[in-house]
């Protein structure tokens, strides 16, 4: 499988990470709206949800509430590991693992093709919205071969499982459905949807940017 793990006792290197590259300078707009331009879609705007978290100072992108993790001296932000034990509360009470605010009738998840024919995921659910929105924003799945190297990586304990690929998949699939569970296992939670009721494929195209627009 395509994805990765969440481990409750403590962090992950997550997928779906919003450290942009560069200083982020080029990913706001100065309206109210804020704008990315990783992909074939710039002026779509961020979910009002999402602008109203919290912004990393250095990049100016909204802070998912999986990226704040407890250190020793308080709280610090990682953009590229994801907090377990915060996604599965969020997961438990339907809220969002973006944005933090509940989730209505229709909830997202985001993954490879593996994950999607699969339905198991690793990586939390979220708003539709705020999922496509991620396509976008993480240069992880914007930059075809983007390796993530941030500049402040956190102390924070992560848990990786050998039976899982953390390469990029040829495609991202945003499956929408209605409803899913949680599983455990050893520590370990994977996301289990329903059947997807709808699908949207995003491939690379041969600048190796995503292509968010209609396949």
């Amino acid at each position: 499988m395509d994805v990765r793990s969440i481990h409750l006792s403590g962090s992950t290197r997550g997928r779906i990470s919003w450290a942009a590259p560069g200083s982020g300078r080029d990913v706001l707009s100065n309206g109210s709206h804020m704008h990315v331009n990783h992909g074939r879609d710039p002026g779509a705007p961020i979910p009002p949800a999402l602008l109203a978290r919290p912004r990393d100072e250095r990049r100016g992108l909204p802070i998912p509430p999986v990226s704040v993790h407890s250190v020793a001296d308080g709280e610090a932000v990682d953009f590229t590991t994801i907090n377990g034990p915060v996604a599965v509360d969020l997961a438990r009470a339907r809220r969002c693992s973006l944005c933090g605010e509940a989730i209505g009738y229709w909830i997202a998840f985001l993954g490879g093709p593996a994950a999607h024919a699969a339905r198991r995921y690793l990586d939390p659910p979220g708003h539709p919205e705020c999922m496509s929105a991620a396509v976008r924003l993480c240069p992880f799945i914007a930059v075809r071969r983007y390796r993530r190297t941030p500049t402040h990586r956190q102390a924070v304990v992560t848990a990786d499982l050998q039976d899982y690929e953390f390469d990029q998949p040829e495609e991202w699939v945003l499956g929408i459905t209605r409803s899913f569970r949680i599983e455990i296992n050893h520590g370990v939670a994977a996301y289990l949807p329903a059947p997807f009721t709808s699908r949207h494929h995003y491939r690379y195209d041969e600048q190796g940017r995503i292509f968010t627009g209609p396949l």
